[in-house]
């Protein structure tokens, strides 16, 4: 039987209330899915709340739409995506195994995209609280012409 979807539909999540009922049906109907939106959800109308039903609801992969971070090219594009919010959203990390975790532990993160311009620095600066934590360098930078 069919154990997976793949809803290629950027804009599943525009109309939160739809997107709140289908998980939550999912979940009361007890159905054994996978779910995963490959080409893009509004990460900006993303809740910690929908992304925590979302997961029990089987989600387990979403890519985040981004056309343009500028405010400026948002209005030409007539997207009104409020980019801070989408930044609250765009990596999220679950696991249902908490007591394989401990602190000091590694882990690998790669989102499914990077930002267009990242050749055109020579480091990323990690900041948490305000604070560097790290510098990655970009041996990338100035490779696409």
């Amino acid at each position: 039987g069919i154990k997976r979807i793949e809803f290629i539909d950027d804009i599943f999540n525009v109309n939160v209330k739809h997107c709140t009922a289908f998980f939550k049906k999912i979940i009361e109907s007890k159905l054994p899915l996978e779910f995963m939106f490959p080409t893009g959800l509004k990460g900006d109308l993303l809740t910690k709340e929908l992304i925590d039903l979302m997961i029990e609801g089987g989600t387990t992969g979403m890519q985040l739409s981004l056309e343009h971070p500028s405010p400026r090219l948002q209005k030409v594009m007539r997207k009104g995506l409020d980019v801070d919010k989408f930044r609250e959203n765009h990596v999220v990390f679950t696991t249902d195994k908490s007591d394989s975790l401990a602190i000091g532990d590694k882990l690998l993160l790669e989102p499914h995209y990077q930002d267009m311009l990242v050749n055109r620095w020579d480091q990323y600066i990690c900041i948490r609280n305000g604070i560097v934590e790290e510098v990655w360098d970009i041996p990338g930078r100035g490779c696409t012409q």
